[in-house]
């Protein structure tokens, strides 16, 4: 159905099977058990609030995926148990609040350190990751704040 997985409070892992492009919009929202998801090196975007609210994350392993893109709006906003994130060296954006409210957030970069060059706005807001300290020098950001009360400016 269009509303893919929502609300499934017994899905703990997921597997895409590869050849799949895009995980739609809102497809796992708030699966609260879900800890593991494994996706195919076929990817290219994550729609808008995919993941979000799916608490039982705790670590993503996003660098195989060399064709993904884009982390849409909002993908995992509110996965509170998030504590670190490897994203894929060629991924060009995350969308405004992609990451917001992952509340115990302490890492999110590629490899290499690195972040995308294009960040959304409010992407980290609610985070203890601090976007400008992992970068050492400021990434092309939205206007408004990445992290509670700091401001951002491009």
């Amino acid at each position: 159905d269009d509303q893919g997985f929502r609300h499934n409070p017994l899905l703990k892992k997921v597997s895409v099977p590869d050849g799949v492009k895009v995980i739609p919009d809102s497809m796992f929202f708030d699966c609260s058990a879900l800890e593991t998801i494994i996706l195919p090196p076929s990817l290219e975007k994550i729609g808008k609030y995919a993941f979000a609210d799916c608490t039982g994350l705790k670590r993503l392993e996003l660098h195989h995926l060399t064709n993904l893109r884009l982390i849409d709006r909002s993908a995992f906003d509110g996965c509170s148990m998030l504590e670190e994130v490897l994203l894929p060296n060629n991924l060009k954006t995350l969308g405004s609040t992609a990451f917001c409210n992952c509340i115990r957030l302490r890492s999110c970069s590629t490899e290499q350190g690195l972040l995308p060059e294009n960040i959304g706005d409010r992407c980290f807001l609610n985070c203890p990751f601090d976007p400008n300290v992992q970068n050492g020098s400021p990434p092309v950001v939205g206007d408004t704040s990445l992290k509670g009360d700091v401001m951002v400016h491009e």
